[in-house]
C-alpha cells in the first residue's frame, strides 16, 4: 500500500472521534471558548439532547470578519503562538481542534461581533467540503455557536448515541461543573425552548454559597467545611464536607486545577487518604476544590479532551491537598454543634462565672466544658445572670412576631432569590455535626451566608440552629469578643418563657369538624360573569374596596401569599385558594368536554349496587368531565379514564366519595332528566373535585407563585372571583403610615 497524506475533511473527522465524543463534548469545547473569550453571560439552547440543535450565545470579545474563517480551520487559534506559550498555558482551550472538528460532522454557523465592528457576520460550514461562506448578519457584541444534526454525515457515530434524556443529562452535568469553576459567570441552560438551569453570577460569598447549594444540594451546604492552604507557590481552597456529608456514590466530586475541570487519580488518592480514618469503604467524600499553581508546574497538554494533566512536583501535590485537607477534619472534630434551641453562635460568660468560684484559672473553652458538669442541680436557680434578666424583661409578649422576624425574613427572601429554595430546607433539616466553614491556618469564623444575615433575636438563631456554628476550641485565641449565656442560663431562660399547655384534643376535634366541613360542600352557584362555580364565602362585615385585577408580583409573604401591585395599589393573593382555583379551571367545561386520558389498566371498584346506579345515571355528567365509568355488574365499575387533574389521585378512594357526594346533594338523582342533572351537577362536581385533590405546598418561592398565578389567569380567562376576600384582599397601608407619625 502506498503512503497517502489524508483529506482534510477525513482528518478532521478522525480528530473529531477524539474531540466530539457525544453532545456534551461539543457543549464543553464551545462553553470554555466563551470563557477565553471573557464573557460574563453565556445561553446555552439544546434540542433534543443536543443531537438536533446546540446553541451557545456569548457576551465575550468576539471575532473580527477576516478571522471568521480561519476560525474553522484547524490547528487556528488565538491562546498560543509559541512554544513557551504551550508550556505555560493559562486559557482553556488551545490546541484550535474543536470547532474545526465539530464542523467536520455536523452544520456550523458562528456568528460574531466584535466592538471595533457595527455589523455582524456569520460564518457557515457543513462537512462536506469544508468550504466556509461569510455573510452579514444581525448580533450584538459577542458571539453565538450554532451546532446542527450532530453526526449527520456519519451514521456510524450517529447510531451509538443514547437516548434524549440521557444526552442532556450529561450536558446539564458538564455545566454544573463549569458553573462550579465560575462563580463570576451568569450561565443559562434551555432544552427544547424550557429553562432547566439558571445560575446567576456570584458576586458575594452568600451569592456563592447559593450556588454551591443549586448544584450541590442544601446537604453538601450543611456539613461544608471552608479550606484555604498557601505554600511555596501552591494554592488550595474551596469546601469539603464533613463525613456526615459523605454520599454512597462520587457524583459530588468537582476538582479544578487552575480553573480547569478534571479528574485526576492523584488528587482523588489524596483526598481518599485523607478521608481513611473518617469514612467507610462503600463512602465517597464530597467537595469542591481548586487548585492553583504555576502554569509552568503543570502539564495540560496530556489528552485532546484535556481531562487529564500531569504534574512536574506530583508528590508535592498529593502531600499538600493531604494535608490541607487532613488539617481541616481534624479541627472540625474538635468544634462541638450547638445543640438545638440553644446557643450557637456565642460562648461561656467566663468572667461572670470567675466570680461565683465556678470556672477555675484557666480560661480555656475546653476547661469551662468540663466544669460546668459539676455544678449542683439545685443552683441552677442561682445561674440566671444579670444580662439574662434584661434580655427576658426585652422579650416580647408574642414571641417571634418582632422586628428581627421581618429582618429575618427579608434575609429569607434574599436566600430564595434565583428560584432555589435554599434556606427553608436547611433550616427544616436536623443538623448534628459542625458546619461551620473553616480553613487549615486554624482560623474558625462564621459563614459568609450566617454573617450577612447577622440578625438579633430568636430568627438569626433559627438560622444557625440549621448550621451549627462552632462553639469552643482548644486554642484560646479562637474564642468570640463577646460573652453569652451558659447552658443552663438558657434552659433557665427557657423555663421563664415557657407557654400553657394546651388542650390538643381540642384542636383535634375542632379539626375534625373543619374536615367534615369540607367535605359536605354544598352545591356552588354560579358566577353571572365567568360562569364558573364560587365557593361557599363567609359573610364580610367589613368594608373593603374592590378589586378590578391582580396587576404585578411583588413578592411572597408567609410563604403562602402573593403581594401584587396594580394601579390602585397592592393586593394580598392567597396561593392555597389558588391552587383550588387553579383545579376548578382545569375542571372546566364550559370551552367543552374534558379530555378523558385512558388508563393502562383499567381499575375495578366494588361500590355497591346503590353507587353503581348512581354512576349510570351520571354517566353523562362524568363524561363531560372526562371521568369515563363503566358498569362491570351490579356492585362493580370500572374506571377508564380520568382527566389530567386526576392522573396522580387515589381513585379507589375518590371515585366512591364523587358519587357518594353526588348522591347526597340529590338523593332523587336517578328520576331526573339527563339535562338538569347536568346543569345542576358541573359545577358543584367541579369544586368538590377541586376541595378533595388541590395540592397546597407548606412555602412558596416567588418564581412559583408567579406559574400559578399565571396559569390561574389563562385558565379562568381573566375572569377570577376578584370579589372574593378568601382569593384576594387589598392591603390597607393606612394604618402602618399613620405609624410613622407616632
Amino acid at each position: 500500500m502506498t503512503i497517502k497524506i489524508l483529506p482534510a475533511r477525513l482528518a478532521n473527522q478522525i480528530a473529531a472521534g477524539e474531540v466530539v465524543e457525544r453532545p456534551a463534548s461539543v457543549v464543553k469545547e464551545l462553553v470554555e471558548n466563551s470563557l477565553d473569550s471573557g464573557a460574563t453571560r453565556i445561553d446555552i439552547d439544546i434540542e433534543k439532547g443536543g443531537a438536533k440543535m446546540i446553541r451557545v450565545r456569548d457576551n465575550g470579545k468576539g471575532i473580527v470578519k477576516d478571522e471568521l474563517a480561519l476560525a474553522l480551520s484547524r490547528h487556528a487559534t488565538s491562546k498560543i503562538h509559541t512554544l513557551d506559550d504551550l508550556e505555560a498555558i493559562v486559557s482553556l482551550g488551545f490546541r484550535g481542534e474543536a470547532l474545526a472538528s465539530i464542523s467536520s460532522v455536523a452544520r456550523l454557523t458562528m456568528t460574531s461581533r466584535p466592538a471595533t465592528q457595527d455589523q455582524a457576520w456569520a460564518a457557515h460550514s457543513e462537512g462536506r467540503e469544508m468550504q466556509v461562506k461569510l455573510q452579514p448578519a444581525a448580533h450584538p457584541i459577542g458571539t453565538s455557536v450554532e451546532v446542527l444534526d450532530l453526526f449527520f454525515n456519519t451514521p456510524a457515530r450517529r447510531k451509538f448515541l443514547r437516548t434524549e434524556k440521557t444526552e442532556f443529562t450529561h450536558i446539564d452535568e458538564l455545566l454544573k461543573r463549569i458553573a462550579l469553576s465560575r462563580f463570576d459567570v451568569t450561565i443559562n441552560l434551555r432544552h427544547n425552548g424550557k429553562m432547566i438551569r439558571q445560575y446567576r453570577a456570584a458576586k458575594t460569598d452568600v451569592q456563592a454559597e447559593k450556588r454551591i447549594a443549586a448544584v450541590c444540594g442544601n446537604a453538601f451546604v450543611r456539613h461544608m467545611l471552608k479550606i484555604e492552604l498557601e505554600h511555596q507557590g501552591l494554592k488550595l481552597h474551596g469546601w469539603i464536607t464533613t463525613p456526615e456529608g459523605a454520599r454512597q456514590q462520587s457524583d459530588l466530586q468537582y476538582c479544578y486545577v487552575n480553573g480547569r475541570m478534571m479528574r485526576d487519580k492523584l488528587i482523588n488518592h489524596a483526598i481518599r487518604q485523607s478521608y481513611e480514618t473518617s469514612l467507610r469503604p462503600d463512602q465517597f467524600a464530597t467537595y469542591v476544590l481548586f487548585i492553583e499553581l504555576d502554569p509552568h508546574q503543570v502539564d495540560v497538554n496530556v489528552h485532546p479532551a484535556k481531562h487529564e494533566v500531569r504534574f512536574h512536583q506530583a508528590r508535592l501535590v498529593h502531600d499538600f491537598i493531604y494535608q490541607a485537607l487532613s488539617d481541616g477534619l481534624a479541627q472540625s472534630k474538635q468544634i462541638d454543634a450547638a445543640p438545638i434551641n440553644q446557643s450557637a453562635f456565642h460562648q461561656l460568660d467566663v468572667d461572670h462565672y470567675q466570680q461565683d468560684g465556678v470556672v477555675s484559672e484557666s480560661s480555656d473553652a475546653t476547661n469551662v466544658s468540663e466544669q460546668e458538669d459539676t455544678v449542683p442541680a439545685d443552683s441552677e436557680q442561682n445561674l440566671v445572670s444579670e444580662r439574662v434578666r434584661q434580655a427576658i424583661e426585652q422579650t416580647p409578649a408574642y414571641p417571634r412576631k418582632s422586628e428581627p422576624e421581618r429582618a429575618s425574613n427579608r434575609s429569607q427572601d434574599r436566600v430564595n432569590d434565583g428560584g432555589q429554595d435554599y434556606a427553608s430546607s436547611t433550616s427544616s433539616s436536623s443538623s448534628t455535626s459542625p458546619n461551620s466553614s473553616t480553613n487549615v491556618s486554624s482560623s474558625t469564623h462564621l459563614s459568609s451566608l450566617e454573617r450577612e444575615t447577622n440578625f438579633t433575636g430568636s430568627p438569626r438563631q433559627e438560622w444557625i440552629e440549621s448550621r451549627p456554628a462552632p462553639k469552643k476550641e482548644k486554642e484560646s485565641h479562637q474564642h468570640h469578643a463577646d460573652p453569652a449565656p451558659s447552658k443552663r442560663e438558657v434552659k433557665a431562660y427557657k423555663e421563664l418563657l415557657k407557654t400553657p399547655d394546651f388542650d390538643e384534643q381540642a384542636v383535634v376535634d375542632r379539626q375534625v369538624v373543619v374536615d367534615r366541613s369540607e367535605a359536605n360542600v354544598a352545591p356552588l352557584q354560579r358566577n353571572p360573569i365567568s360562569n364558573k362555580p364560587d365557593d361557599i364565602k363567609p359573610v364580610d362585615t367589613k368594608p373593603r374596596a374592590p378589586v378590578t385585577d391582580l396587576g404585578k408580583a411583588v413578592t411572597v409573604v408567609e410563604r403562602q401569599y402573593l403581594v401584587m401591585g396594580n394601579k390602585n395599589g397592592c393586593v394580598l393573593v392567597s396561593l392555597a385558594k389558588a391552587e383550588l382555583l387553579r383545579v376548578i379551571g382545569q375542571m372546566d367545561t364550559q370551552s367543552g368536554p374534558l379530555k378523558s386520558q385512558p388508563l393502562l389498566v383499567p381499575l375495578s371498584i366494588k361500590l355497591g349496587s346503590e353507587l353503581v346506579e348512581v354512576a349510570k345515571a351520571l354517566s353523562q355528567t362524568l363524561t363531560l368531565l372526562g371521568i369515563e365509568l363503566k358498569a362491570r355488574n351490579s356492585e362493580t365499575v370500572m374506571v377508564m379514564g380520568v382527566p389530567s387533574p386526576l392522573r396522580q389521585q387515589n381513585l379507589q378512594i375518590l371515585i366512591p366519595d364523587l358519587l357518594s357526594y353526588a348522591a347526597s346533594i340529590n338523593g332523587q338523582i336517578v328520576e331526573h332528566h339527563a339535562a338538569n342533572v347536568v346543569n345542576d351537577l358541573l359545577p358543584s362536581l367541579a369544586s368538590w373535585i377541586g376541595i378533595q385533590t388541590a395540592q397546597v405546598k407548606s412555602d412558596y418561592t416567588l418564581s412559583e407563585a408567579v406559574q400559578l398565578v399565571g396559569e390561574l389567569e389563562q385558565l379562568w380567562h381573566g375572569l377570577l372571583p376578584l370579589d372574593d376576600p378568601e382569593f384576594v384582599h387589598p392591603i390597607d397601608f393606612s394604618a402602618t403610615i399613620a405609624a410613622f407619625s407616632v
